[in-house]
């Protein structure tokens, strides 16, 4: 019996009420080595890149923007995105200004009044957002689901939505795919690596305030993460894989592949296996398969 390390995912509700003792995997180890498993790669060390949603990571925050130096056996967080507050849990895969707002908040000299018209949010209730995300400045992820979902509320003027991904989806849809004009994401050295958004978002707000096209701004911030992305790959002689439900984004991937130096470490890209979660049980598997296995 395995199941995600998150107690409050079905599996794992699931088992305590069969009163199952499961073998637990991190949740972005998995996605990693579903991608190994569809590259034959369960005998080599990798470079696995997991971008979705929602994740629980080790040190107890969500986690989603991540590079993993990983074998199947375990693995050691190596990069990730600049994290941000999030509050709210799934109302803030529907209610994309939340994920807006925790970004904007790490930025200087935002015109707030202005975002609160471009999501038509009254007021008092903008305002009390912002004092939600002051309170709860520790509660912070690294997704990058959340901040795609910051990216096109921003940009398309989105704030409610019915389900998680839409924003994302309608993003790379109204994409120009003759634009190879990217936003600054810059990578920095700190105790793991990590592609600091902030300089990306001030230019957005920069080009939406000077009237530029939404299909230019948002080919801007696919191309200019796929750069980051693969400038911090670039730190290890690794192989690569791709996992998570943000790499069903086919213009991002594109736009990475499209970066990736033929001279460089293999890349390895989703195919039989999704990348998102209807994928996640394959690595899971292979975790516990190759753990319980191993003679201690």
């Amino acid at each position: 019996w395995v199941t995600d390390r998150h107690p409050d995912y079905y599996p794992s509700l699931f088992a305590v009420k069969e009163k199952r003792e499961p073998f637990r995997v991190w949740h972005h180890h998995a996605h990693v080595v579903t991608g190994m498993l569809e590259h034959n790669w369960l005998d080599r060390e990798v470079l696995g890149i997991a971008f979705d949603g929602t994740g629980l990571g080790p040190d107890g925050t969500i986690w989603g923007g991540e590079f993993l130096k990983a074998t199947v056996k375990g693995f050691t967080r190596v990069g990730s995105l600049r994290p941000f507050t999030l509050v709210g849990g799934e109302q803030a895969t529907r209610e994309l200004s939340r994920s807006l707002l925790g970004v904007l908040s790490q930025l200087n000299d935002v015109p707030w009044e202005f975002i609160a018209e471009r999501l038509h949010i009254a007021p008092n209730r903008f305002r009390m957002l912002l004092r939600i995300i002051e309170s709860f400045e520790t509660s912070r992820t690294s997704s990058c689901g959340r901040l795609f979902d910051a990216a096109s509320a921003l940009i398309l003027g989105l704030n409610e939505v019915h389900s998680e991904g839409i924003g994302p989806m309608r993003l790379e849809s109204i994409c120009d795919e003759t634009s190879d004009e990217a936003y600054q994401f810059e990578v920095s050295e700190k105790s793991i690596l990590e592609i600091d958004w902030r300089t990306a978002f001030q230019n957005l707000l920069e080009d939406l305030q000077k009237g530029v096209s939404p299909s230019i701004m948002a080919s801007r911030f696919h191309n200019g993460l796929a750069q980051a992305v693969v400038e911090l790959a670039r730190h290890f002689e690794l192989p690569v894989v791709l996992g998570g439900g943000v790499f069903q984004n086919q213009y991002f991937v594109e736009s990475i592949v499209s970066r990736w130096s033929r001279s460089g470490p293999p890349l390895g890209l989703p195919g039989r296996f999704p990348p998102n979660d209807g994928g996640l049980a394959v690595g899971q598997l292979a975790i516990a398969a190759a753990q319980i296995n191993t003679p201690s």
